[in-house]
């Protein structure tokens, strides 16, 4: 579509009215794009034999947190440290609540109740995300004493790396996790 303005500009109207356009055309986009990610995701997932729940715990989760990371790099570089630490649990909470609450009542509403089949790999992700929470609410305050160190940063890898360690343990059905005993089979 090519657009022929007059040399004044464009109205205020028409600029309000082609940022809204721009906004819904962007977020039509993103949605084409994200559907599309998702199916090649599960075939690629079909192909190697990998689990759904595996996929998207990792693969689809780094992809979705690849823009946080760059914005609060950038937020860190600028000098608003405070407003980047913020932005690291904000931005994955509302996530969570907006993702999972907004979906679930959109399909509760469609369909009535939800049922799903829980994969090994959720108790897995919960039971890790609970330490995670705890060792970042006791030990960052009382051993860091409210600093983020570089020694910090390392213990916060190590985490992510057993974290990875143990999604694929669970994902590739080398542990499982009884969710009704609270088991862990090997």
């Amino acid at each position: 579509m090519l657009w022929n303005f007059p040399e004044e500009g464009i109205s205020p109207k028409s600029s309000m009215l082609l940022t809204a356009v721009a906004f819904v055309q962007g977020i039509a986009w993103m949605d084409l794009c994200a559907d599309e990610l998702v199916d090649v995701l599960e075939m690629l997932g079909r192909v190697l034999g990998l689990p759904n729940a595996f996929l998207g715990a990792t693969i689809l989760a780094w992809g979705t947190s690849a823009g946080d990371v760059t914005a609060l790099l950038a937020l860190s570089k600028s000098g608003h440290g405070q407003m980047a630490i913020a932005g690291c649990f904000a931005g994955p909470l509302c996530g969570l609540l907006l993702g999972t609450g907004g979906s679930l009542l959109y399909i509760g509403m469609l369909e009535g109740t939800v049922r799903m089949q829980v994969h090994s790999n959720l108790p897995a992700m919960f039971g890790f995300t609970i330490i995670l929470m705890a060792f970042l609410s006791a030990v960052v305050p009382v051993i860091f004493r409210f600093r983020l160190t570089l020694a910090l940063a390392h213990i916060l890898m190590l985490l992510f790396v057993c974290y990875v360690v143990l999604l694929s343990l669970t994902g590739f059905g080398i542990l499982d996790i009884d969710m009704a005993s609270l088991k862990i089979v090997l």
